[in-house]
């Protein structure tokens, strides 16, 4: 079954989303060290109360990361779901040695 896995992953190519998720990943921790840094630049402000909490940063940033990755994941899996059925690639998924129930899972 690894065997099989491994095949699938050669198969399809990963290597932009790999890229996807590096900028993401940069583009998250950029945003949340300028909401961390708010207080610093203009602390007169009364509304930059809640920016001084770690717990509003963390909070924050874990929203905006399951809504990224999570929007990321089902473009992943829809493009894989359709290229599999395009083509004669179902057959061939069907046709290994394996359960159904396996690939399925």
């Amino acid at each position: 079954m690894n065997k099989l896995i491994k095949f699938e992953l050669k198969r399809n190519s990963l290597k932009t989303y790999h890229i996807a998720v590096v900028i993401i990943t940069v583009v998250i921790l950029s945003f949340l060290y300028l909401l961390a840094a708010i207080p610093q630049i203009d602390a007169a402000d009364s509304d930059t109360e809640m920016f001084m909490s770690y717990d509003f940063i963390i909070g924050l940033g874990n929203i905006i990361s399951m809504a990224i990755f999570s929007i990321m994941s089902s473009v992943m899996a829809s493009k894989f779901i359709v290229d599999e059925y395009t083509g004669k690639k179902a057959i061939l998924l069907f046709s290994y040695p394996v359960y159904r129930k396996k690939i399925f899972i």
